[in-house]
């Protein structure tokens, strides 16, 4: 039981009190989410899929500039009579040397939208993970309430069978009669709980007119 709810009446210690919240708790199925949260591997690896194909391209355009400028080079160098020469060479490797480098840059940046993004959907996934959370607690709550005040009509009833049966030896044969009745609220409470709990009209059903009148078809008398 809530702890809101344990000291919100004197007869919430009383079993019998207990047994119906019990039963028509265990009757209601809040609709609670599951969610997993990713894992930052997870998070990295889907966030990677979309950056990285674009990144691949960048350094393959970068290497397929390199690969054109050298072979411009050899073109012209030949034309010149210069191959083989200590020049061109030289500026192959400055070339190849600038493509490090610029391949090092894309990478770098890269790496910054990875940690940039990880990082925007580690914070949205705090958020959903406490909405989530906030969700499910108010569900259980609603629940909860529900049972609870189910309860206390059913356990009314029931002292008013006791009042009515005079006590004594018939309080075993009344205790009888009511737990019948209670036995047949609950099945008809069954039926729709997890649907009215679901579209939050749990207080709204017919079932909340007292405890469904059900106490004119118990032996209690014109209890109503």
């Amino acid at each position: 039981m809530a702890d809101t709810n344990e000291n919100s009446s004197p007869y919430s210690a009383d079993p019998h009190f207990q047994q119906y919240y019990d039963q028509i708790l265990a009757s209601l199925t809040p609709q609670t989410i599951e969610y997993q949260t990713p894992t930052i591997d997870e998070i990295a690896q889907q966030i990677s899929g979309y950056l990285r194909p674009s990144t691949d391209a960048q350094i393959r355009n970068r290497q397929r500039s390199t690969v054109q400028q050298r072979a411009a080079t050899d073109v012209d160098a030949a034309s010149r009579g210069m191959l083989p020469s200590t020049w061109v060479t030289d500026y192959k490797n400055r070339l190849s040397m600038q493509e490090n480098s610029d391949i090092a840059d894309i990478e770098a940046a890269y790496r910054a939208q990875l940690l940039q993004g990880v990082a925007a959907r580690q914070q949205d996934e705090a958020n959903r993970a406490y909405q989530i959370a906030m969700f499910n607690a108010q569900m259980r709550q609603a629940a909860e309430e529900s049972a609870y005040g189910r309860a206390g009509d059913m356990y009314q009833i029931y002292l008013n069978g006791q009042h009515s049966g005079g006590g004594g030896s018939g309080g075993g044969s009344q205790d009888a009669v009511f737990q019948d009745d209670f036995d047949a609220f609950m099945q008809q409470f069954q039926q729709y709980a997890a649907g009215a709990m679901g579209n939050h009209i749990l207080n709204d059903h017919p079932l909340n007119q007292p405890v469904l009148n059900f106490a004119g078809r118990t032996n209690f008398g014109g209890l109503k």
